[in-house]
């Protein structure tokens, strides 16, 4: 069990970040919840007994902010930019510098304000929420992609420099997942050609997500680090997604 360790989780308005700060409370982690929707992480901080902070996480100051205080167990950067499919010479330039900064350097930011303390408590867990297609790609999103492999390189940096500390740090890689975000885009002939090329024949739902985040944050991953885990249902083995 975790309880009296704190955890940070950025984008927890999410579905994905809701399931993992429900997942995360079972185990007794003191959260501290971050995301811009005021309402929702109020709600979400209630229902849990958390703490919360509602802002943009890519000002510096916020950032600050939440590393402030006692020092951290796990930090979840589950914070993702919403971006609007296009080729990549069409992809507005607006989306791809959003991608860098919330996906990859707010991350890279929080565990650079995160790690000291960490070090001196000797534990610590890193883990960043990824996707498929850091290794697959897919249509109209390359700067995704890209970012998103900026996000595996990071996590290898981080758990090659602080392993000796008892930090690990890995990526949960995901495939299509049942979210508010996927649902702008999903038409049901889509989902359930999404769902045919999985091997489990479904789209993996947010407490998919949830289960494998609070395992890596847990003791008993304590000799898993650098590692990118893998949660697709099977779709990464469909080389046509």
């Amino acid at each position: 069990m975790s309880a009296g360790r704190r955890a940070l989780i950025t984008g927890a308005t999410s579905q994905i970040g809701r399931s993992i700060a429900r997942a995360l409370a079972t185990d007794g982690y003191q959260l501290l919840l971050t995301g811009r929707r005021a309402d929702v992480l109020s709600t979400l901080a209630s229902e849990l007994n958390a703490k919360w902070v509602a802002g943009d996480l890519t000002t510096p100051a916020l950032r600050e902010q939440l590393a402030s205080g006692p020092a951290f167990h796990a930090l979840v950067h589950s914070a993702g930019h919403t971006f609007t499919y296009a080729r990549h010479h069409d992809f507005a330039a607006a989306d791809e510098a959003a991608l860098h900064e919330v996906d990859y350097r707010a991350g890279a930011a929080l565990a650079r304000l995160l790690v000291p303390g960490m070090m001196k408590q000797r534990a610590g867990r890193f883990v960043f929420i990824g996707s498929l297609a850091a290794t697959f790609a897919g249509g109209g999103s390359t700067p995704y992609a890209a970012t998103k492999a900026a996000v595996e390189g990071l996590s290898r940096g981080l758990a090659t420099d602080y392993g000796r500390f008892g930090i690990t740090s890995n990526v949960v890689a995901l495939g299509v997942i049942e979210t508010e975000r996927t649902a702008l885009r999903m038409t049901d002939e889509r989902r359930r050609a999404f769902a045919a090329a999985t091997s489990l024949r479904r789209i993996g739902q947010p407490t998919d997500v949830a289960g494998p985040v609070r395992f890596l944050c847990s003791d008993e991953a304590a000799y898993i680090t650098g590692t990118t885990l893998v949660v697709s249902g099977g779709l990464h083995l469909n080389q046509g997604w």
